[in-house]
């Protein structure tokens, strides 16, 4: 498993500024960082963090049961 963090190293602080140099008279709301990053790769990584800690979670569950019965 890589231990890169999900969204990679975006720097989204220019993203959030409320100086930015675009035009005031646009409102299309804050652009969020996933723009510059591609979906795909970003959904993959959140489903095998999440099937990971599903999976873990099972784990201790059945460990749990076979405990108690002991």
């Amino acid at each position: 498993m890589s231990d890169l963090p999900l969204l990679g190293s975006v720097d989204s602080s220019s993203h959030y500024d409320a100086t930015s140099s675009r035009s005031s008279t646009s409102d299309d709301g804050p652009t969020l960082p996933l723009d510059d990053i591609d979906r795909s790769i970003v959904e993959k990584r959140l489903l095998r963090k999440l099937d990971l800690r599903v999976a873990f979670l099972i784990l201790i569950y059945i460990m749990n049961i076979v405990s108690r019965r002991a």
